[in-house]
């Protein structure tokens, strides 16, 4: 139960890294627009008030979600193994679809539900969104450089163009999967990819 001054014992002990992760899994499940301070509050065993201690403003939770939910996504996908850089385009592209397939977060990648939800707003959880965007395909192009000099695909002609259908193809799967709930999805994603990169 929370004091009459603000945070009772029990939310002491919640670090703001939990109340993020608890964030992003519902934002995965409703939206990142949905996300309410109450029914944070209530999913962590926690006041408003003690939120509000973490989190000034709904925007501010909205935007400390979105930061974690890229560090989430870093480190599962952009590294590899040993947390080193992406090791490959290959690998890379294997770890995002198993990003996908494992879901890290309960419902869709909370990412590509806020990008629709907030494509029409101006702000800075727009503007958060767009950026992550952003350094996914920035992501693909260096690996799908790298991938150029190495001769690990022979595709050498654009790798900003094939870094942007490297990522059309890895959000459409992510979209079919949430609506078959099919695995075969992954199976053609990846005859796909082989057939883009050759």
């Amino acid at each position: 139960m929370s004091t009459a001054g603000g945070e009772g014992p029990q939310e002491l002990r919640h670090t703001r890294p939990e109340i993020l992760a608890a964030a992003a899994a519902l934002a995965s499940l409703k939206g990142l627009a949905q996300l309410s301070m109450g029914e944070l509050a209530s999913a962590v065993g926690m006041s408003k008030s003690g939120l509000y201690a973490h989190f000034a403003s709904k925007e501010a939770l909205q935007l400390a979600t979105i930061e974690y939910g890229g560090q989430v996504f870093e480190a599962h996908v952009l590294r590899d193994s040993s947390g080193g850089p992406e090791g490959g385009l290959s690998a890379l592209l294997e770890r995002w679809l198993a990003f996908y397939e494992r879901r890290m977060f309960p419902g869709a990648c909370f990412f590509i539900v806020a990008a629709v939800e907030f494509a029409s707003r101006a702000g800075a959880v727009r503007d958060a969104l767009e950026q992550h965007v952003d350094q996914e395909i920035a992501a693909l192009e260096t690996a799908v450089r790298g991938a150029t000099e190495s001769g690990e695909t022979r595709r050498s002609n654009d790798a900003a163009q094939t870094a942007f259908e490297l990522h059309a193809i890895l959000m459409n799967t992510h979209a079919l999967f949430q609506l078959k709930d099919d695995p075969v999805v992954f199976d053609q994603a990846r005859t796909a990819i082989d057939n883009l990169l050759g």
